[in-house]
C-alpha cells in the first residue's frame, strides 16, 4: 500500500511538472512580420498605440502576470493575469475598460472580454500562441460587434536569442 501511494504521488508530481513545463514563455522583444500578418480592422491591441504595433515587449513572470508594451508615444502597457481577470482598454471609440479573463491553453494564452461600446455589445477574444520553436508568436484578435466579427492576425518574430528564465 505504501509503495502504491508513493508511486501515485511521484506520478502526480511528474504530471504537474510536465504540465507546467509545457506553458509557453513569452518573455522577449518581438518584431512584427508585416508579410505574415493580416490587419483587416482598426481594432486590435487598444492602448498600445496601434492595432499592430511594429514592436512588442513582453514580460511574462512565473506568477502568471504578463505585460505587453509597444513603447510608442502615448501607449499604455497591457497587463494580463493568466488564470484571472484584468482590466484592458475597450475597443475604440470607447475610453472605457473591459474586464478580460485569461487562461493557458497548450502553447497559447486565451483572453476574452465582453462589454458595451456606445450602447453596443462588443466581444473581444485575443489568442496569443507561441510557435513550438519559440522563435515566433501569433496574436489573433477578434472583435465581434453587431455587424459581425473582424479579425487581425499579427505574427511577431523574436529579436535576439532565446527568452531568459522567468522571474
Amino acid at each position: 500500500m505504501i509503495k502504491r501511494t508513493a508511486f501515485l504521488t511521484i506520478l502526480l508530481l511528474g504530471l504537474a511538472t510536465l504540465a507546467h513545463a509545457q506553458r509557453p514563455d513569452f518573455n522577449g522583444t518581438w518584431r512584427l512580420d508585416d508579410r505574415a500578418s493580416s490587419v483587416l480592422s482598426g481594432d486590435g491591441l487598444e492602448g498600445l498605440g496601434n492595432p499592430a504595433p511594429p514592436m512588442l515587449y513582453i514580460t511574462h513572470r512565473s506568477n502568471n502576470q504578463m505585460t505587453l508594451s509597444s513603447r510608442l508615444l502615448g501607449a499604455e502597457p497591457r497587463v494580463y493575469l493568466i488564470g484571472g481577470d484584468s482590466w484592458v482598454p475597450a475597443p475604440r471609440p470607447s475610453t472605457a475598460k473591459f474586464l478580460m479573463s485569461s487562461r493557458y491553453r497548450r502553447l497559447s494564452v486565451v483572453s476574452e472580454a465582453n462589454g458595451e461600446v456606445e450602447g453596443e455589445l462588443v466581444r473581444v477574444q485575443e489568442v496569443l500562441t507561441m510557435d513550438p520553436s519559440g522563435d515566433s508568436i501569433t496574436l489573433v484578435v477578434t472583435t465581434t460587434r453587431s455587424w459581425g466579427p473582424e479579425t487581425n492576425r499579427l505574427v511577431y518574430n523574436r529579436v535576439g536569442g532565446r527568452a531568459p528564465s522567468r522571474r
